[in-house]
């Protein structure tokens, strides 16, 4: 029995089964951040699909994912049997990378990844894969150095597409892979720090307190004190001094209701 194969035209809008569509194994696009899916599926359980997909079809009739990734995924999570999409022919490696740069917010390492393989499989030089994405030279060749990164440098950027392209970029232009390392784990430290829990604030002590507190270490000082050695000069200035503190201290006692005793020490009025 011969399988009918669906025949698409260019540009039209289809509605597809969201399962009859299959992932592209070289898709530029390999992190979805499960927050913004979250919010994406909320969003089409309640307006629906507002942007239609791009997809095309094999030689066998197998429909594959141009562009959509995220809105496909979403559509499933939300429980939507059916999706729009446009079919697409010619070069969809261009179309899939340039779709997804302006639309779907590719990660650093995602963007990099994408246009290397496009100038892989189409002989694109940097001029020309430039000119192709609307882009300079300098910033394609500099995006591109990014793919020279460690193997699990590139991982961890996967999976974290808040780590800045410019930091990506930085590490990749050290001259050795140390280099690379270091720029790389210099960048995660400072953001570890940055995330850690703040310390906890001291409970702030009272006014009344802490001026309780600098009394009593006053006093201390003063019990410890041995100004035998000291100079005739310094010990009359002393003598001077704690008379003032006498008076002031014996003002303060009679404002709180204490006086000394003939043992000289304080009592309650």
């Amino acid at each position: 029995m011969v399988t009918m194969v669906t025949a698409y035209s260019k540009g039209q809008i289809y509605n597809l089964d969201v399962n009859s569509l299959l992932a592209d194994p070289q898709q530029p696009r390999k992190y979805l951040d499960p927050g913004a899916l979250n919010e994406l599926a909320a969003s089409i359980q309640k307006h629906g699909v507002l942007q239609p997909i791009l997809f095309r079809q094999d030689d066998q009739g197998s429909l594959f994912i141009v562009a959509g990734e995220r809105r496909l995924a979403a559509s499933k999570q939300a429980g939507i049997t059916t999706i729009p999409g446009i079919y697409v022919e010619g070069k969809h490696r261009e179309i899939s990378l340039v779709e997804n740069l302006l639309r779907e917010n590719l990660t650093p390492v995602e963007e990099a990844e994408g246009m290397k393989l496009l100038m892989v499989e189409e002989g694109y030089n940097q001029y020309q894969l430039a000119d192709m994405l609307g882009k300079t030279q300098s910033s394609v060749s500099k995006t591109l150095t990014i793919t020279n990164l460690p193997e699990d440098i590139l991982n961890q950027a996967r999976s974290n597409p808040n780590i800045p392209k410019t930091v990506l970029m930085e590490a990749a232009g050290a001259k050795t892979e140390k280099g690379m390392r270091a720029v790389f784990d210099h960048y995660m430290a400072q953001e570890a720090k940055k995330s850690a829990a703040p310390t906890p604030a001291k409970p702030r002590v009272p006014k009344e307190t802490a001026f309780i507190n600098q009394a009593v270490a006053f006093n201390d000082k003063l019990a410890n004190l041995q100004p035998e050695a000291w100079s005739e000069e310094n010990r009359q200035e002393l003598a001077v001094a704690l008379q003032d503190v006498r008076r002031t201290a014996a003002s303060i006692l009679q404002t709180l209701g204490i006086e000394g005793t003939e043992e000289g020490e304080p009592q309650l009025q």
